[in-house]
């Protein structure tokens, strides 16, 4: 509706709403019918000339009707001197039927024509079309010219004139006729083809355009429902997307370079994969932590080419992104981590994100939000083998529990939307008893009133379990499990047995 040249799937829907502006004369948020109407004075005009070049051809089919009327009949046609002396009355009976097709021929272009003109919402199809018509009677023209031979042409411009009877109230009758045919040609369409035809564009400007429009609507088949959600007013005309920068920044190199914002892949069956893989199963495809092995001194792939253009292209896409220098770096991104949308971030630079860490702060640190599923490994490792069994042992693992409930609020609103708090048995004093009795807590609420997921456990697609921060308030002292760490073991033999059954290997 605002005629956005950057729109993709909607041109056709954005063109046609142009042209019913231009047709009508409205501005792009008007909707009432203005008095004067490009479109319409155009097509009229249009539609009164091509009126006048069919008026012509019948004018010419009758003028010539009443000059052979004059010729006199007999049983053979007779021509002295270039002119028809007597016509035979088969040869009459033929020319009165090729009269007869030329004047229905005209007035069916006369109808057809208006008809086409007054549907043609293009100003420049308005006049190509009308341009067209009138070329189409001119076909008997070109015809005579390009296809009979000469000498029969020759011998049809010798003949004379034949004189036909005119009376005197001839030009009277004449005259109203040609004011009553105008009249027509001008009446007629405008009241019953121009006028609905505008009513009709204009109904389909407030149907396209009227009302609210920064919405949009999906359907779930799944769950068989539909959910819609109101969108930004503010058009990005001039923003590329990544695809549009990635493939300008690309397209004038060789097949040897190594593209800086995407990964080009070695086939078409890795090329698929790649486009249709989950951020979960991304963040388990490679075997290996990304920071770690690639960015520093010690890792496995420090120095490797092609691990390092693959890192240096995602911490461009990521730069990108954020609107941040190209030769940013993970330490760059800090500020960033815990962001909802940050799922690549977290899976690039998962040390700095905290992934490995084992006292950072539950949120995101699942395979779902992009940490990689070596660093989380790596994460479990940590926790399981250095973490002491007490609840909030450092001042880490108090620092990180009062962070989690800090941004509680605003990570369920990011993942989930406000309105699962509305419908949630959720009070505010969740948080702040979370915050002033500590783990405790944990005992009195072990479930999440509004994910319905037990606290201790975690939850798959948003954050890791809290039994690493408070593994007494989560039972570990009495029942050990691959979520509590390893010191939480009743005695020596039994940790050991614990650490046989329960413990991470790859």
């Amino acid at each position: 509706c605002g005629e956005d040249n950057s729109l993709l799937v909607s041109s056709n829907q954005a063109k046609l709403i142009s042209d019913i502006n231009k047709f009508l004369g409205l501005q792009k948020h008007s909707f009432d019918m203005p008095f004067y109407r490009p479109g319409v004075q155009l097509c009229m005009l249009c539609i009164i000339l091509y009126n006048l070049c069919v008026y012509k051809e019948l004018r010419t089919v009758w003028n010539s009707f009443r000059a052979l009327m004059e010729i006199p009949r007999s049983n053979h046609t007779i021509m002295e001197e270039n002119r028809f002396k007597t016509i035979s009355r088969p040869r009459l009976a033929l020319m009165l039927i090729a009269h007869a097709v030329r004047f229905s021929l005209a007035w069916a272009l006369l109808i057809s024509g208006v008809q086409w003109l007054a549907r043609t919402t293009s100003i420049v199809d308005l006049i190509l079309n009308a341009v067209a018509l009138a070329g189409i009677l001119e076909i008997d023209e070109f015809l005579f010219v390009a296809m009979v031979p000469t000498k029969v042409q020759m011998a049809i411009q010798k003949l004379e004139p034949i004189k036909v009877t005119y009376k005197k109230t001839h030009s009277e009758r004449e005259s109203v006729i040609h004011g009553i045919f105008l009249l027509c040609a001008i009446l007629l369409p405008w009241f019953l083809l121009l006028e609905p035809l505008s009513l009709e564009m204009l109904e389909v400007k407030h149907q396209m355009c009227d009302g609210i429009q920064n919405f949009v609507i999906a359907y779930n088949a799944e769950v068989q429902m539909a959910v819609g959600y109101v969108t930004t007013n503010e058009l990005k005309n001039e923003i590329e997307t990544l695809p549009e920068f990635a493939v300008d920044s690309f397209k004038h190199k060789s097949e040897m370079d190594m593209p800086k914002y995407f990964n080009m892949l070695r086939s078409k069956y890795e090329f698929e994969g790649a486009r249709i893989r989950s951020m979960g199963e991304e963040a388990e495809y490679f075997p290996f932590c990304w920071q770690t092995e690639v960015l520093h001194p010690n890792g496995s792939f420090w120095n490797h080419e092609n691990m390092t253009k693959i890192m240096q292209s995602r911490l461009n896409t990521i730069a990108y992104k954020y609107e941040m220098p190209e030769n940013s770096t993970c330490d760059d991104f800090l500020p960033l981590c815990d962001r909802p949308d940050a799922r690549l971030l977290r899976l690039s630079c998962g040390d700095t994100c905290g992934c490995s860490d084992p006292l950072s702060s539950p949120w995101w640190k699942v395979t779902m939000t992009g940490c990689g599923d070596f660093c989380l490994w790596a994460r479990k490792e940590k926790m399981r083998r250095e973490t002491e069994c007490q609840d909030l042992a450092t001042a880490q693992s108090n620092q990180s529990w009062h962070a989690f409930w800090d941004s509680y609020v605003d990570v369920i609103i990011a993942y989930y939307g406000s309105d699962r708090f509305e419908f949630a048995n959720y009070t505010t004093g969740v948080v702040d008893n979370m915050k002033r009795y500590g783990c405790s807590y944990l005992q009195t609420l072990p479930y999440d009133p509004v994910t319905s997921s037990r606290w201790c456990d975690g939850l798959e697609d948003l954050f890791s379990p809290l039994s690493y921060l408070c593994p007494e308030s989560c039972g570990c002292r009495e029942t050990l499990s691959l979520k509590c760490p390893l010191s939480c073991a009743l005695n020596t033999t039994n940790a050991t047995s614990t650490t046989n059954s329960y413990g991470y290997s790859r």
